[in-house]
């Protein structure tokens, strides 16, 4: 409260950002604030990198291919339940295939019951390979149990994936 008092403007990405503030006693009535939500260039969305997707070579026809991404070490983001969501699908659909985009693997235990040829664990990417990858997706999932602003929904539904969102 006291940093926000001497601040010169406090920056908040959305109003409900903005008023946890306030009903978190984080800020004096006084203070500066302004909301300037987050944005994307879509100029940005290039999609010249190699897609980081690799299908196994036992696959003869294409399968649908579901996409999530995100700080998967965070509880909040949801990785463990897209990840018993999928083995729940792949058990009963052969024809589908995981590509989990992720700075950390804490949840990958729970696809272990499934053979590796029908997901992939792809370390954290540049976002041009992450566009890459999107592209060659179905669909995307985005499993997260709090969210302020779902940048990979955004930049899924900028690629025209559909969007699977918690």
């Amino acid at each position: 409260r006291e940093a926000a008092g001497m601040a010169g403007l406090n920056i908040f990405a959305s109003q409900n950002e903005l008023r946890a503030a306030y009903e978190h006693d984080l800020l004096k009535k006084s203070a500066r604030v302004a909301v300037i939500p987050n944005g994307l260039a879509v100029s940005d969305f290039k999609t010249t990198a190699d897609s980081p997707i690799r299908l196994p070579s036992t696959t003869t026809e294409k399968p649908i291919i579901i996409i999530t991404a995100g700080r998967f070490g965070d509880y909040a983001k949801g990785a463990d339940l897209v990840y018993r969501a999928f083995v729940r699908l792949a058990k009963v659909r052969s024809d589908v295939f995981l590509v989990s985009v992720d700075d950390q693997q804490r949840f990958a235990y729970i696809l272990q019951t499934l053979p590796a040829d029908r997901y992939q664990l792809v370390d954290w990417l540049a976002r041009e390979a992450l566009f890459s990858a999107m592209t060659q997706a179905d669909f995307a999932v985005v499993p997260s149990r709090y969210e302020p602003f779902g940048l990979i929904a955004i930049e899924a539904m900028a690629h025209g994936l559909p969007v699977v969102a918690n």
